[in-house]
């Protein structure tokens, strides 16, 4: 009995190496064939948003008109651009970022909420580039998307000449709330009057999971010249 102890023991003592061994070697050959897909699953990007109205989420942006040929002035009008800041906080860059709006509602006078049905989706434009899109959203690192603007209604239309029914059914002595959508269309629906209002936000990219959020923003439809009073009376702006 004891000699068949012994070799029992024996037998697991020499066998035992062989088997960590074995098992080592295959999992160096799994992680080597799937070391993309694992780094993929370790290394990602994450997206986390946040609003306000104060600076740098909201800015003073003039709007001007110049003759195409001479360069001359021709209009001007005051602007505020409101803004949301995103973040990537993952470990890894997003290439290729999205902001896409695939809904509005509008809240109602008894409280509830309906879907504002002349709009249409749209791609919102990465502030400060060229064109109002992103390669390569480093980690660790914030951008801004702007949501909407507004313009002093006063001076509005002398910056669209070229088409005088562009505000057309909007009162002319309150703001207008433009979507600074990337594609603007001529059925205009990316123009809203005053009101409060939730956006259905989607943020996406390539190595990134998609990130849904709504966005509520409250706007007066009062135009002030002073910055200051119009974030802290006429526009408000939260993560819901």
């Amino acid at each position: 009995m004891g000699d068949a102890a012994t070799q029992a023991t024996g037998f697991f003592s020499s066998t035992l190496p062989t088997w960590i061994v074995a098992v080592g070697g295959i999992a160096v050959a799994v992680i080597a064939i799937f070391q993309d897909r694992i780094r993929h699953w370790v290394h990602k990007g994450k997206f986390a948003v946040e609003a306000s109205t104060l600076r740098p989420f909201s800015l003073p942006i003039p709007i001007r008109l110049h003759h195409g040929a001479t360069g001359q002035l021709i209009a001007e009008s005051n602007s505020y651009y409101f803004r949301i800041r995103v973040q990537n906080s993952g470990s890894a860059s997003i290439k290729h970022p999205q902001a896409y709006l695939h809904q509005v509602l509008r809240r109602q006078s008894d409280g509830t909420l309906a879907t504002v049905e002349e709009f249409l989706p749209c791609l919102l434009l990465w502030s400060d580039t060229p064109n109002g899109e992103l390669d390569v959203f480093l980690s660790d690192s914030q951008r801004f998307v702007t949501l909407f603007f507004v313009v002093d209604p006063s001076t509005r239309n002398a910056i669209r000449p070229s088409d005088d029914k562009y505000y057309e059914g909007f009162e002319s002595r309150y703001v207008v709330i433009e979507i600074d959508a990337k594609n603007k269309n001529f059925a205009r629906t990316h123009l809203l009057p005053p009101g409060t209002y939730q956006l259905g936000l989607t943020l996406s990219g390539e190595n990134a999971d998609a990130l849904q959020t709504s966005v509520e923003i409250t706007v007066s439809g009062t135009w002030t010249g002073d910055l200051d009073q119009m974030r802290e009376r006429e526009v408000q702006i939260r993560i819901l």
